[in-house]
């Protein structure tokens, strides 16, 4: 266990697993390193592998563990406006993200676009709980937003799969 935020800057990581729920961990996982140097992201590249003997562990509550810092990330679309006009409104897209040392990482899957109607009627979005009023964008191009609701702690396993394809040369 670390005491810093930050001890899993490492190269590679090992994931302990309790495949039957029995309380003791039975099998490792050697994973890669950090995906796009995102803490706690990585693409488990071998198979799991048993343990000599299995190791008894203890639940630590979530707010305790290790975390990576999440939040919302935006991009809006609108028509170009002629200068000294105000910007028209457009759309808006809200996405999920990991903070990582590149910034933020889009997550692809959970974010919502809706239309922009103008200040008197904002865009409401919730996204991984969070809910944000969309009130416009500013004659800079900047996000103009209200809180409703801050965006709650996460606790996700994301599987992946890897698609490979085999080229055959004939000679």
């Amino acid at each position: 266990m670390s005491e810093g935020k930050r001890w899993w800057s490492s190269a590679t990581f090992s994931c302990f697993e309790d495949i039957d729920a029995d309380g003791d961990f039975d099998q490792v996982r050697p994973s890669g390193s950090p995906f796009m140097n995102v803490a706690l992201f990585v693409f488990t590249l071998g198979a799991p592998k048993p343990l000599e003997a299995s190791v008894a562990y203890e639940r630590t509550p979530y707010a305790e563990g290790p975390s990576v810092d999440f939040g919302l990330i935006w991009n809006a679309q609108a028509p170009r406006a002629k200068e000294g006009e105000p910007v028209k409104p457009g759309t808006v897209t809200v996405q999920p993200a990991f903070e990582s040392p590149l910034g933020f990482q889009a997550i692809r899957n959970g974010g919502a676009t809706r239309p922009l109607q103008g200040e008197d009627k904002p865009a409401s979005i919730t996204v991984r709980g969070s809910r944000i009023d969309v009130l416009g964008l500013t004659p800079e191009g900047d996000l103009r937003y209200r809180v409703v609701e801050a965006i709650p702690a996460q606790v996700d396993r994301v599987t992946l799969s890897i698609t490979t394809t085999t080229t055959y040369v004939y000679r």
